[in-house]
């Protein structure tokens, strides 16, 4: 036995991550940290920001150097080498529409954080809720199979007296094999949800994760309609993202209009003269400076409209877009209070479903225990307790499930 427990201690040494013991709340803090499509999405959020800091330069000055082959001849001397700069300027305003679109466009990025985060989150509720209820269902078989048993002891007891027939026994071990395999299947079927949180969290795939939060109470949702609507329609990422999204194309028609707006720029030539050694005139050899004044004009003007009658149509896709979503975010937060309401029913129901059968379950064993009564319908009774123990434990998560739905859209 030493050597068996010392051999565990080693095995959960070498093999970190095996068996992950935590809390709902741990599991949601470390789906944020840890995982790589936020993180992603992080990265992204921080180069849009960085974009703004970009388009806000004015366009670089250009100097250029010229030699002449052959050399032009002045009345003041021949030009030796010429240069010349100048630095454009975009028209006033320019700069902060396109500061504005690098801007609203990090505002989208930072939206679709808040939407994935929204969305992991539930994805962890929903992975540890139906864990949860995985082990409830196997509680609760293994509770029948002790009641099974001991039906099956009684039955036994009967047929070494001659009062009942091998039948019956066979019948309770039928069952019994039944919820045996039935418990091995949703060990199985944990591996899903095991896999579903490791992916969120980054954690090590074949870890299992162990539930340490009850839930053994209908989870409780404060619901005001009209309340969550206005958060839905302030709040919700998915609508903001939109409303970016129209700022964005509101910031490129204004940019638009900047572009098609004359540029302005300022030079100067500078060209170098050498002397004349033929004549000594007036100023001879004096260098030649230019300083210039230059405007750029738009003439082809077609693109600038076109440009601006596409962005006036995307606004209005977004519009819709908008309303629709709205529209689908209620739709769908009323249908999750329905499944709220409906499996505070169900609970309600089956909790006097279960006190009856119990008690009809009762008078039953006691009848089978002292008479030759066929067992039949004992174990009809039987089934259906553990029937309505199983539907009730399944409403209760389903309440929390719902308040999960309803926290993902307004939980922000």
């Amino acid at each position: 036995m030493k050597i068996n427990l010392i051999t565990l201690l080693l095995a959960c040494l070498l093999i970190p991550g095996l068996v992950e013991a935590q809390s709902l709340e741990s599991l949601l803090q470390r789906s944020v940290e840890a995982n790589p499509e936020l993180k992603e999405l992080h990265l992204r959020y921080e180069a849009a920001k960085l974009q703004s800091k970009q388009v806000t330069q004015i366009p670089s000055p250009e100097i250029g150097i010229g030699v002449p082959i052959l050399r032009p001849e002045t009345r003041l001397g021949s030009q030796a080498f010429m240069v010349s700069a100048r630095q454009m300027f975009p028209w006033f305003g320019a700069l902060n529409s396109n500061s504005n679109i690098a801007i609203s466009m990090a505002a989208e990025e930072y939206e679709k954080i808040t939407a994935t985060k929204l969305d992991l989150y539930y994805q962890v509720k929903e992975a540890y809720y139906k864990l949860y209820l995985l082990d409830e269902e196997q509680e609760t078989l293994r509770e029948s199979i002790r009641l099974f048993e001991a039906l099956e002891q009684i039955a036994v007891v009967k047929l070494e007296t001659g009062a009942i027939s091998a039948a019956d026994v066979l019948m309770i071990q039928i069952k019994l094999d039944v919820m045996r395999k039935e418990i091995q299947l949703k060990e199985n079927m944990k591996m899903v949800y095991y896999s579903r949180i490791n992916t969120i969290t980054n954690s090590n795939l074949t870890a299992v994760v162990t539930i340490t939060d009850t839930f053994g109470e209908v989870a409780s949702v404060d619901f005001d309609f009209e309340e969550l609507r206005l958060r839905l329609e302030k709040h919700h990422p998915l609508l903001r993202k939109i409303e970016a999204q129209i700022r964005t194309s509101e910031f490129k028609q204004q940019e638009n209009l900047k572009s098609a707006s004359p540029s302005l720029g300022v030079g100067l030539d500078y060209t170098l003269i050498h002397s004349r050694s033929d004549a000594n005139p007036e100023f001879n050899g004096r260098d030649i400076l230019v300083p210039k004044i230059m405007f750029s004009l738009p003439i082809y003007r077609q693109k600038y409209k076109s440009v601006n009658e596409e962005e006036t149509l995307r606004q209005q896709l977004y519009s819709y877009e908008k309303e629709d979503l709205m529209n689908s975010l209620l739709s769908r937060l009323v249908s999750l209070k329905s499944e709220y309401d409906n499996a505070v029913l169900r609970i309600e129901l089956v909790e006097e479903q279960i006190r009856k059968t119990d008690s009809a379950y009762e008078i039953l064993l006691g009848e089978y225990s002292s008479n030759s009564k066929r067992i039949d319908e004992l174990i009809v009774i039987l089934d259906k307790l553990v029937e309505y123990t199983l539907e009730y434990k399944r409403a209760i998560v389903n309440s929390y499930l719902a308040k999960a739905g309803i926290e993902r859209l307004t939980d922000f």
